[in-house]
Formats: structure tokens, C-alpha cells, sequence
């Protein structure tokens, strides 16, 4: 999540919003304390353009992006 959110550039404030959680809810899914629901992980994908294999096994021969951000075109 720390990289999506470093990727889109925005401050764990904003990306806590975005996903309707709170900011130390979001710290505790980016320092890997506990998972976020599959609400969460759905949000990140259809926002950002994530790929939801990505965002599970990530990995360096994965592709992080599935098609451009939401509102990129």
C-alpha cells in the first residue's frame, strides 16, 4: 500500500480518505500489523488502476498497473 500510495503521491491523510479509513488504520495495513478487508484491496484496484494479483503476490516481474487511474484520461 506504502507504494501505491507513494506512486500517486499523496499523504496517508488523503489515501485514508479515499478508502474511508482512518489514518492509523492505514499505517497498521502498511506496516504489514494486520490486513486490510477485501473492501479496501477493491478500492486500491478500481482507483489507482492497480492489479489485484499485483497488490496479493506482488513481485518485480509483475506489473503493478492494470489500466490508467481512475479519472487519468
Amino acid at each position: 500500500m506504502r507504494m501505491v500510495r507513494a506512486t500517486a503521491h499523496m499523504r496517508q491523510e488523503e489515501l485514508a480518505a479515499t478508502l474511508g479509513v482512518s489514518r492509523q488504520t492505514l499505517i497498521q495495513y502498511e506496516s504489514d500489523n494486520c490486513a486490510p478487508p477485501y473492501r479496501v484491496l477493491h478500492t486500491i484496484c478500481e482507483e489507482f488502476g492497480i492489479d489485484g494479483s499485483w497488490l496479493l503476490l506482488g513481485g518485480p516481474s509483475s506489473e503493478m498497473f492494470r489500466s490508467a487511474p481512475k479519472g487519468a484520461d
